[in-house]
């Protein structure tokens, strides 16, 4: 209820709570290659529909070579605001400005995973303790050998989350629900 207009400020007063939903806590964070933009609003609108709290896109070795601009990344705002409000989601998902995948590596988070078709069942690498975890996505034609060794150098695990090659927008929704299954539940 507003309570009042004074001076370019606006007073509320809360009248009901409808639903509450804690802050999150625990969170998946998706690092994805920048891909063709249809591409990634798939991922982006499924994605946070799955739960994911922060999406890091990047550009690698076999990505598209493009910074999005900032027009761009608004747009992906409110796509995401737009999968927020379906899934009846009340905490939005941040997403940043793409950086080299090498950048993304250094960072650090309470577990660090890689989608790869040589990884680890994710049952094995996964856990409920896990605060928050980065999982990151190949570009198509996979990480390259250079990348894999630093994002293992990193302190990166691999999982493995089918027997056949998955498009990276496919991998990235994948990820995302198995990890919130398994993890961050």
């Amino acid at each position: 209820k507003i309570r009042g207009i004074d001076k370019g400020k606006v007073v509320l007063e809360k009248e009901r709570q409808e639903r509450e939903e804690p802050a999150v806590s625990k969170g998946i964070v998706l690092g994805f290659p920048i891909l063709r933009e249809e591409k990634i609003d798939f991922i982006l609108q499924k994605a946070t529909e799955l739960g994911v709290t922060v999406f890091l896109p990047f550009i690698s070795e076999r990505s598209l070579q493009i910074k999005p601009s900032g027009s761009k990344i608004k747009r992906w705002g409110k796509i995401i605001i737009e999968a927020v409000r379906q899934s009846g989601r009340l905490w939005i998902p941040e997403v940043y400005e793409a950086e080299v995948l090498s950048e993304i590596a250094k960072k650090d988070y309470s577990l660090k995973i890689a989608a790869s078709i040589d990884g680890d069942s994710p049952d094995k690498v996964l856990s409920k303790k896990t605060n928050e975890v980065l999982i990151i996505v190949g570009p198509e034609g996979d990480f390259s050998p250079l990348e894999y060794k630093e994002l293992k150098a990193s302190g990166f695990k691999f999982i493995k989350l089918s027997p056949y090659i998955l498009r990276t927008e496919t991998t990235a929704i994948f990820a995302a629900g198995i990890i919130r299954m398994l993890s961050v539940g």
